[in-house]
């Protein structure tokens, strides 16, 4: 029994009054008593006083909005309720509240008792209110509620661009379930039992396939939002891990092929195939087969070249005028002219002033079914002695990864150290001939090599530091001999 209704006891036994006056008093005290609501925050509960009107239990907002950490603000009778997730709108006599773009159903009307003084019926507890808080609130018993402090989930979201799909992928810090829903505009991605803390990409996906990707913090946990592009047609979701994370990839219409023209039949022999009514036109034909999960392309005699860093990541900049990224994309330029006419099929990451990240740089590599992957680089030292070209293969981490056809992320690259070594150390040899040095292959740990399911290394050619390399790679014929050096131990490697 409330301290409220001990009061209104005491006072009644004290008033000279009938007895079964006043019990029936008394107990009228004791239901209205047990009809206030009880909350609980941070393991303290405390009560919200109810009072009746029109036959219905209202409870006071400002009461409820000081227990939850609400803001209240009264105008032209309406009431707006707002906190840490967003803000909803009461008007009096009115059940529907408005929420963002939407109105929800109370069992009845707000009520504006009197100036800033306004109620609500219990169900604005289980509806309304957790829309507003950080913490999640659930009921505990009859006319009982609790609040609970959510632990977050740090979920980060990278996009990689394929040249047939967008994936996005999302990698939470904490395992929950996650529910993938498609809608009219877009594809919503949820998460459970933990309030999620987006990372948003720095790369920006195809606006063709993705035209935006968003997070919507109405929700209790929190969802992510996919927004369909002009040229969506459908999407896949599926898991993977080390580390385990969600991949949602966005694909586009299905590929239009041709018909090849049937031969003219030999006489007394029927066709297999009827020939199209104009022979010189072939026949479009539309697969309605639905895109894989993963569609590299075919294998061959593939070379990824990744012009390393773009757009607002320069890289080595002894000044404005001298630019890592500028170096590079050169350099690779130069090796796409000088690979046109042979049996080699190059591939670039970037061929414009773009940043990549890591993660899709390697992955472009194994979409293509590379047979090798060179990350070119213009090396910076402290030291303005440093000089000549350094080729770098990724430092070995464990050597036994159990099945072959089940690499996981980020180890890619180790059954692919021993070939990755032989490239390194041709390119070294014929670099250091160009450079007139002697330096040696080196090992470190690169995000960009590890997750390479072919050989694969990454180039410094030259030190922007170093004045006389410098001087090198600013000449247009110096740089020429380096990709002529690149395509030799290409060749060279491949063969």
């Amino acid at each position: 029994m409330t301290a409220m209704a001990g009061r209104l006891k005491s006072v009644l036994r004290r008033a000279t009054l009938p007895a079964a006056l006043l019990a029936a008093l008394a107990a009228s005290a004791s239901v209205a008593a047990f009809q206030d609501l009880r909350i609980q925050v941070d393991g303290q509960t405390r009560s919200v006083r109810s009072r009746s009107h029109e036959g219905q239990r209202y409870y006071r907002v400002n009461e409820i909005a000081r227990l939850l950490a609400l803001d209240v603000a009264e105008q032209d009778g309406t009431l707006e309720v707002r906190g840490s997730r967003g803000r909803l709108q009461l008007t009096d006599g009115r059940p529907l509240v408005r929420f963002a773009e939407q109105y929800l159903l109370l069992s009845g009307p707000a009520w504006r008792r009197s100036r800033s003084d306004w109620y609500v019926p219990e169900d604005f507890l289980a509806k309304l209110a957790p829309l507003l808080i950080e913490g999640k609130l659930e009921k505990a018993g009859d006319l009982r509620y609790r609040v609970e402090t959510l632990t977050e989930n740090r979920v980060r979201v990278e996009v990689v661009n394929y040249p047939d799909h967008v994936a996005v992928i999302f990698v939470p810090s904490r395992q929950a379930p996650i529910q993938v829903q498609e809608f009219s505009r877009f594809i919503r991605v949820s998460f459970e039992e933990f309030r999620v803390v987006p990372e948003l990409p720095a790369t920006t996906p195809d606006p063709t396939l993705v035209r935006d990707l968003r997070f919507d913090k109405g929700e209790l946990y929190g969802s992510f939002e996919i927004v369909k592009g002009e040229r969506f047609h459908n999407y896949r979701d599926y898991e993977l891990s080390d580390p385990d994370r969600k991949v949602v990839g966005v694909y586009g219409p299905p590929v239009v092929t041709t018909a090849p023209v049937a031969p003219a039949p030999r006489p007394g022999s029927s066709p297999v195939v009827p020939a199209p009514i104009n022979a010189d036109v072939p026949v479009p034909i539309v697969s309605d087969e639905p895109p894989q999960v993963f569609r590299p392309r075919p294998g061959g005699r593939v070379v990824t070249i990744d012009p390393g860093h773009g757009g607002d990541n320069h890289g080595v900049h002894p000044s404005q005028e001298i630019l890592e990224k500028n170096f590079t994309l050169q350099l690779a330029d130069d090796i796409r002219r000088r690979l046109q006419d042979s049996r080699t099929r190059l591939e670039l990451t970037r061929n414009r002033d773009i940043n990549l990240s890591a993660q899709q740089r390697s992955s472009l590599a194994n979409f293509n079914r590379s047979r090798a992957f060179l990350s070119l680089h213009v090396g910076g030292s402290p030291s303005a002695d440093m000089r000549g070209p350094i080729v770098y293969v990724q430092r070995g981490i464990d050597e036994s990864l159990g099945s072959p056809s089940l690499v996981p992320w980020g180890l890619g690259q180790q059954r692919h150290l021993k070939r990755s070594r032989e490239l390194a150390e041709i390119l070294q040899r014929k670099l250091n001939a160009v450079f007139g040095t002697s330096n040696e292959v080196a090992e470190a740990p690169l995000a960009v090599l590890a997750p390479v399911t072919a050989p694969a290394v990454l180039v410094e050619a030259g030190f922007l530091t170093n004045e006389q390399d410098r001087r090198l790679l600013n000449s247009p014929e110096s740089l020429g001999r380096i990709g002529a050096a690149v395509v030799e131990a290409l060749e060279e490697f491949l063969e």
